[in-house]
């Protein structure tokens, strides 16, 4: 066989919980706060036009406990 290495990927998805929709989703090769931060943006302008109220609920893992995090929503 070839030669090949494993890396990771880590996959932040923002989902509908009433209907499982993904709304959107980033995949990186290393989790950081910036890039979940433009995926959650893209995320509440992608509901700008719902006509329920938004809720978003994290996990409170480590990039999603920040306070800019906390500053959006």
């Amino acid at each position: 066989m070839g030669n090949y290495s494993r890396k990771k990927l880590y996959l932040d998805p923002f989902m509908d919980m009433y209907n499982s929709e993904i709304i959107s989703y980033r995949i990186s090769k290393r989790p950081n706060t910036e890039g979940i931060m433009e995926n959650l943006e893209k995320a509440i302008s992608q509901t700008n036009g719902y006509p329920y109220c938004r809720i978003f609920h994290s996990d409170q893992g480590w990039a999603l406990s920040d306070e800019s995090f906390m500053g959006i929503c």
